[in-house]
């Protein structure tokens, strides 16, 4: 057999048109009788279960997984070209990897801290890395987080691309041996830690004034804030009483509380108010600290007692 340089065609494991399958020089698929006067090249084939490939990326070049280095951050994945580097699952290899995550929600540019336990190492050129997925399971970014081939435990940060849109997303955290670019590399069972990347707050339209953040707003059925409450109040008659959601806030506008008595739904934070409990007027205190049943200030602005 000549050796793939020499060759100028390959052989199939198929046949065609009754002889032995061949690939000719110019790609085109040719039959032709095996015979010692036409020597062709042969190509290895197997059987691959595509369930154990982890990941599939260029051989090399930018996009190579050897371009991703420990502490250089992330690579975008990209389309693959024509020679292919998988990375496949390799069941007795890392055994007992395992690792977790600080949080489950970040903003984009943000980071995440990864806690990472190696029960057996058994080869060298060991890395703890990570891909990054969207929701549809796209690989969006690698990278090699550690080098754990002298080390079993630590603690890594795993940095969110600043482009990424608010969404679901995950990691997959495993430990592999990465061999050289037209090598196979194994890894163990990732890790899958689901992630939340939510939006980052939109500019001020006057970026040279800082925004002042707004304080909460209580809320009734159909509106915000005490403006809205108190028009809803001029409807209600001697007997009705009104529900207020508080949203974790203790000020009261006296000028709402001359006008009418209310009921208070409690929020959970206040501890002499437990949750689900009503508190009428005369449970309030003022801001002077005086107690007051039926009279109020306008002017002042009155707590609920915490």
């Amino acid at each position: 057999m000549m050796s793939a340089d020499a060759a100028e065609s390959w052989w199939l494991r198929s046949s065609y048109s009754g002889s032995a399958a061949c690939i000719t020089v110019d790609g085109s698929l040719s039959g032709t009788d095996v015979e010692y006067a036409h020597i062709n090249a042969l190509r290895p084939a197997f059987n691959l279960d595509i369930a154990y490939v982890i990941l599939t990326s260029d051989a090399s070049g930018a996009s190579a997984k050897s371009s991703a280095t420990v502490g250089s951050g992330m690579i975008p994945a990209e389309p693959v070209g024509d020679i292919l580097k998988l990375t496949v699952l390799n069941t007795t290899f890392a055994t007992g990897f395992d690792a977790s995550a600080n949080k489950s929600v970040v903003r984009p540019g943000g980071t995440v801290s990864i806690d990472y336990t190696v029960a057996v190492l058994t080869a060298a050129n060991q890395f703890v890395s990570c891909l990054l997925k969207n929701d549809s399971g796209d690989v969006l970014y690698y990278g090699k987080l550690a080098d754990n081939s002298a080390s079993a435990a630590a603690s890594v940060n795993v940095t969110i691309s600043g482009n990424l849109p608010a969404g679901d997303y995950t990691l997959e955290v495993f430990n592999e041996e990465a061999n050289g670019d037209l090598y196979t590399d194994f890894a163990s069972y990732p890790v899958v830690i689901a992630i939340i990347v939510t939006a980052v707050p939109s500019n001020p339209s006057n970026p040279s004034s800082p925004s002042t953040p707004s304080s909460p707003q209580p809320t009734i059925d159909g509106g915000r804030g005490w403006d809205k409450i108190t028009d809803k109040v001029k409807d209600l008659q001697d007997s009705d009483k009104l529900d207020i959601d508080m949203n974790g806030t203790t000020d009261v506008p006296g000028s709402f509380l001359s006008r009418c008595r209310v009921c208070l739904a409690a929020c959970a934070a206040r501890k002499s108010l437990p949750p689900h409990k009503r508190a009428s007027v005369k449970d309030w205190r003022g801001g002077n600290g005086n107690r007051n049943d039926r009279s109020f200030d306008s002017e002042d602005i009155y707590k609920i007692d915490e």
